[in-house]
């Protein structure tokens, strides 16, 4: 078992993840079926932009079972 909050920790080293949020488990099943339950948290962690880039980083065959948002184009922010 690993705790973190580190989204490309976590899409590197784990095939099941347990998100906790509202003092409950709300999911624990593999991060591709994690990201598509439909939860205020759970849009905002797994796809926002940090975490649509961190997803980036799932092999072919787990990223092709993301939900459609998971695969939004996620442009690294460069500062001028």
């Amino acid at each position: 078992m690993l705790v973190t909050h580190d989204l490309d920790t976590m899409v590197a080293l784990s095939k099941r993840v347990a998100v906790l949020a509202d003092k409950r488990v709300l999911v624990a099943a593999p991060v591709e079926e994690a990201c598509a339950v439909d939860h205020p948290f759970i849009r905002e962690y797994f796809l926002g932009r940090r975490g649509r880039r961190a997803l980036q980083a799932l092999p072919p065959e787990r990223r092709a079972k993301l939900p459609p948002a998971a695969l939004e184009d996620a442009p690294i922010a460069v500062n001028k």
